[in-house]
């Protein structure tokens, strides 16, 4: 339990630190501990978002109430899930390439999480260190 208040509290500092117009694209692993109430204008997440949230759920002890908290979020207005079009195709055909030449691929659907954050053109909020492979993501690593 301290762990985690440790965890929103330094999350709640660092929230303060960054500007409010800020977009953001907040992967599936970052959510249980970012402030989802921190009053930034825009989040975006992909269409994996939810189900791999609700996938975890299941495994938890908590699923009722981490349901009861996703779907207060989801129902934001200045939250949306992005389907792929033809310019997240295009991203992502660069990044995977990029990656497989540089000799440091990464799981396909964080693939996908961050050529939508690049076209979105948002900070890309992640506990996974190997986004920073990724060049051009912004990246604010929690």
């Amino acid at each position: 339990m301290k762990k985690h208040i440790a965890i929103v509290v330094f999350f709640v500092f660092v929230s303060s630190l960054l500007c409010a117009g800020d977009k953001f694209f907040i992967s599936a692993g970052a959510a249980g501990a970012w402030p989802l109430d921190s009053g930034f204008r825009e989040y975006y997440g992909s269409v994996q978002f939810s189900p791999e949230l609700k996938a975890g759920f299941k495994a938890g002890t908590h699923g009722d109430l981490n349901r009861k908290i996703l779907n207060a979020f989801i129902e934001k207005p200045s939250v949306a899930f992005l389907a792929a079009g033809e310019e997240t195709a295009d991203c992502y055909a660069r990044i995977w390439s990029a990656l497989r030449q540089a000799g440091r691929p990464i799981p396909t659907n964080d693939v996908w999480i961050a050529a939508q954050a690049m076209e979105t053109g948002s900070v890309l909020i992640t506990f996974d260190a190997h986004f920073a492979h990724v060049s051009g993501l912004r990246i604010w690593e929690a």
